[in-house]
């Protein structure tokens, strides 16, 4: 496998490792992408979601801040530290995050769905409605957010829009396990 010299090569290709599910190759080259700049925020907020997939919350919450103190701005580390968060439970703090990732990146799906959830947890139905319809409007094949909206909207007593919804994330693959 090549060896590259740029974090931001392997910040990259931790993402495709990441979507491809070879979560140790990912692991490897966040180490070796902060051989190279310890300060490189992308890489700390990546490392962060592989802690996240591990369930090691805490891990995932240092990452991520760490991320988040070299760069601000960095909407991936709100997005994966409010996940960790709300996995924690820490429905507060995780709305706190996933408001800011939004705010960063309104064009991030995982960010309005994750919001979405923490809504569900809160029992703020139609605020999680709104989220995941902007989950979807940003990817319309996002299966498994009309599963979500429908959950959502049956808890609101509108079935006709729940059955729908769920028979949407049926027809495009999605099946709750």
């Amino acid at each position: 496998m090549l060896q590259p010299k740029s974090p931001a090569v392997y910040a990259f290709r931790v993402k495709m490792l990441i979507a491809l599910k070879r979560e140790r190759e990912a692991y490897q080259d966040c180490i070796r992408g902060l051989s190279i700049d310890p300060k490189y925020a992308p890489l700390y907020s990546a490392r962060s979601c592989l802690y996240m997939f591990r369930e090691q919350y805490q891990y995932g919450i240092a990452d991520a801040t760490k991320a988040l103190t070299l760069d601000p701005n960095c909407a991936s580390a709100y997005v994966n530290r409010g996940a960790c968060y709300a996995a924690l439970e820490k429905y507060p703090q995780a709305q706190a995050d996933l408001l800011k990732a939004t705010a960063l990146s309104p064009k991030d799906r995982d960010a309005w769905r994750n919001l979405g959830s923490v809504y569900m947890y809160l029992s703020k139905y139609q605020q999680a409605i709104t989220c995941y319809t902007k989950s979807i409007n940003i990817d319309p094949r996002f299966a498994s957010v009309y599963w979500d909206r429908g959950c959502a909207y049956r808890m609101l007593g509108k079935f006709d829009l729940a059955t729908r919804d769920l028979g949407i994330a049926q027809a495009l693959g999605y099946s709750k396990q």
